[in-house]
C-alpha cells in the first residue's frame, strides 16, 4: 500500500461555489460540471466537492455536538437507538471481529425532518439539547440537498435525466455520525478496513483528523485530506450496478495516528428496503452487455453485510 499512496491533490475537484449556475440544469456550466463528475467517478469512484451552503459555523457546530453524544453512556445510546424506528447504534468493543471494533457510530434515517431531529433528541437528552437538534437537522438536511443534486448530474451526464424524478421515489437518505479512537502514538493504525458503501452514493466530512484513503480504478490509493469548505463523495455498490459497471464503486479504508479522535458524519443516498436495484435499457448495448441481474436492495445489503462489503460483493451476488 505504502509504494502506490498518492495526495488527495490528485483526486478531482469539482468546486460548485464559484458559479452558481453549475447546479443549474441546462447551463453550459452543468454541461461542464456534468462531464467532469462523470470522468472522475468512471476513473477514480470519488471526487472532492466544494459546496458553501454548509458554513463552516455548522460544520464547527456538527462535530462538536457529536463530542456530547459520543461522551453520553453507551445505555443512553443504545436506549435511544430502541426508541426510535431505523435507528441503529454500534458501540465500540461492542463486536470485536467486526470490520471496524474501536469506532463507534449512531445513524438514522429521517433527521432531515424536524419531528425525527426532535424525537432522537428527546431519546438522547430528555431535558432537551436544542444545539444538538439544530445541528443534526441543518447538516443532514444540506448534505441530503447536495447528494441529489449530484444524483441529478449524474443522471444527465448520461441522458438519462428522464428517470431521475422517479429514481428519487424510491430511494432515501441515511446520515451517519462516527467516531474513532485516537491509537495514541503516531503509528499508522486501522480503524476502519477496507470496503465499498452499500449505497448509490456517499458524502462526507471529517473533523480535523484526516485518515480517509480511497482506491482508484487502477488500484492506486490515495489519501484523502479534507479542507472547511470541502467533503469527499464517493460511489456506492448501487451505482455501479445503476450505470452497468461504467462508474468504479470506490473501496476506503480508514487509518489514523496520533492522541485526537478522529470523527465524521456521512449521508448515504441509497434504495429503500423492498426496491429493485437494476440497470437502465439506455445502458446496455453491444459494447457494454448487461453485468448485473436486478436485485432488491435489502437482499443485498444483508448480503454485503455478511460479506463485510468486500469488493467483490456486487459480482458474487448479482453478476450476470
Amino acid at each position: 500500500m505504502e509504494d502506490t499512496l498518492s495526495s488527495s491533490s490528485l483526486l478531482p475537484h469539482i468546486d460548485l461555489t464559484k458559479d452558481p449556475k453549475a447546479l443549474e440544469p441546462g447551463t453550459p456550466q452543468w454541461e461542464a460540471t456534468s462531464r467532469d463528475i462523470r470522468q472522475a467517478l468512471e476513473t477514480y469512484g470519488c471526487f472532492l466537492v466544494d459546496y458553501d451552503s454548509v458554513s463552516r459555523e455548522l460544520r464547527e457546530a456538527m462535530f462538536e455536538e457529536m463530542e456530547s453524544l459520543f461522551a453520553l453512556p453507551a445505555e443512553t445510546k443504545r436506549k435511544a437507538a430502541e426508541g426510535l424506528p431505523r435507528t441503529s447504534v454500534v458501540l465500540p468493543g461492542q463486536d470485536p471481529d467486526a470490520y471496524a471494533p474501536l469506532h463507534q457510530v449512531l445513524t438514522t434515517v429521517g433527521v432531515q425532518e424536524p419531528e425525527v431531529a426532535q424525537a432522537l433528541t428527546e431519546l438522547l437528552w430528555p431535558d432537551g439539547n436544542d444545539k444538538f437538534r439544530q445541528a443534526l437537522q441543518s447538516m443532514s438536511k444540506k448534505m441530503g440537498e447536495l447528494a441529489l443534486a449530484l444524483k441529478k448530474i449524474i443522471f444527465q451526464s448520461y441522458g438519462l435525466n428522464k428517470y431521475c424524478d422517479s429514481h428519487s421515489d424510491t430511494t432515501e437518505t441515511n446520515f451517519n455520525m462516527t467516531r474513532y479512537s485516537a491509537p495514541m502514538n503516531n503509528e499508522p493504525t486501522d480503524r476502519l478496513c477496507e470496503h465499498i458503501d452499500s449505497s448509490f452514493i456517499t458524502i462526507l466530512c471529517e473533523n480535523d483528523v484526516d485518515g480517509l484513503l480511497t482506491k482508484s480504478s487502477k488500484g492506486q490509493w490515495h489519501q484523502v485530506i479534507l479542507s472547511n469548505n470541502t467533503f469527499i463523495v464517493l460511489a456506492g455498490f448501487l451505482i455501479r450496478a445503476w450505470s452497468n459497471g461504467r462508474l468504479h464503486a470506490c473501496p476506503h479504508k480508514v487509518i489514523v495516528r496520533g492522541y485526537k479522535a478522529r470523527q465524521s458524519c456521512a449521508l448515504f443516498l441509497r434504495a429503500k428496503g423492498d426496491q429493485i436495484v437494476e440497470t437502465p435499457r439506455e445502458l446496455v448495448d453491444e459494447d457494454h452487455p448487461l453485468r448485473f441481474k436486478p436485485f432488491r436492495y435489502q437482499d443485498f445489503r444483508q448480503y454485503s453485510v455478511a460479506h463485510r462489503f468486500a469488493e467483490d460483493s456486487l459480482d458474487k451476488f448479482a453478476g450476470v
